[in-house]
């Protein structure tokens, strides 16, 4: 695999975890909302 290809992989798994764990944190306090 080149350089290229792995940082963009590495960027997409980093996105991909990122988004995940803001979308449980959001629905959450959505569900916790008073």
């Amino acid at each position: 695999m080149s350089g290229s290809a792995q940082n963009v992989l590495l960027y997409v798994v980093t996105i991909l975890i990122w988004g995940s764990s803001w979308l449980a944190i959001k629905f959450q306090l959505g569900v916790v909302d008073p």
